[in-house]
């Protein structure tokens, strides 16, 4: 006589416990994924910003002034986009009238001469793609305007007045002193949660997050929420919990070095 043969099925417990176990190996890839992908961006946004402090020297070293910032708001159609913006008779290797106009950004503080956009890239002579950060944001371009023209004479100031150097302070988070009190340019990306940011397709609205505000660290390098308080201040944190912003910034003396 056949005897049958009994299939035993998982239980409901052993089939829960294998649910779970699914569930944290997909949920740990998932986060590698999403983890590395992050790195990505962090390490596109970092040699995006070397190559732009690059093309600034460079073109400091050809035309003896740092270019102004572009228009943040333009679309990529717009025929003055990527170029820097000037007032005046937008001319200044010979017109020390001219000045940087910031009529976009609103980003503008007088005291110092500090002035805000977007990537000069096309006035670099590097492609557009640079304007944008490794989250499809654009970067927020920050110089003293004092350094924008040459200057006839020492009583015009300009670059070529050896006493005029940037007055950009950068702050560091968490010190008391500050990094630097005479930066000539500085680069931003506002990160992943973009706090400040103009839009990487144009237009006058930037990016807000809930609970930000103007004195916190992400606040302090855009100040989106009241661009009137904009200023010569910015602050530069690495790997800190409190911000998300990748700040560089170089000196003038900087420029000019070989």
């Amino acid at each position: 006589m056949l005897m049958k043969k009994h299939i035993k099925g998982f239980s409901m417990v052993e089939l829960s416990l294998v649910i779970a176990i699914m569930s944290v190996v997909i949920a740990g890839t998932l986060g590698a994924a999403a983890k590395h992908r992050e790195d990505a961006r962090i390490k596109a946004t970092e040699e995006k910003i070397e190559y732009i402090m690059q093309a600034i020297k460079n073109f400091v070293d050809e035309f003896g002034y740092i270019p102004c910032p572009a228009d943040p708001t333009l679309t990529f159609s717009a025929g003055d986009f990527g170029f820097a913006d000037y007032t005046g008779t937008d001319n200044p290797l010979t017109d020390a009238s001219t000045t940087c106009d910031t009529t976009g950004s609103g980003l503008r503080e007088i005291a110092s001469n500090t002035v805000a956009g977007a990537i000069p890239v096309y006035t670099l002579n590097i492609s557009p793609d640079y304007i944008f950060d490794g989250w499809y944001k654009r970067f927020t371009y920050a110089v003293d305007q004092d350094l924008t023209f040459i200057g006839s004479d020492i009583s015009d100031m300009g670059y070529i007045d050896p006493d005029t150097n940037g007055d950009i302070v950068i702050k560091n988070l968490g010190m008391s002193n500050n990094l630097n009190e005479k930066a000539a340019v500085i680069i931003i990306s506002h990160g992943n949660n973009g706090h400040g940011a103009w839009r990487g397709a144009g237009g006058a609205s930037r990016i807000t997050i809930a609970g930000i505000n103007d004195t916190d660290p992400d606040g302090e390098n855009s100040h989106v929420l009241s661009p009137l308080g904009f200023d010569n201040e910015f602050v530069q944190s690495i790997n800190s919990a409190n911000t998300d912003d990748i700040l560089e910034y170089t000196t003038k003396w900087k420029l000019n070095a070989n």
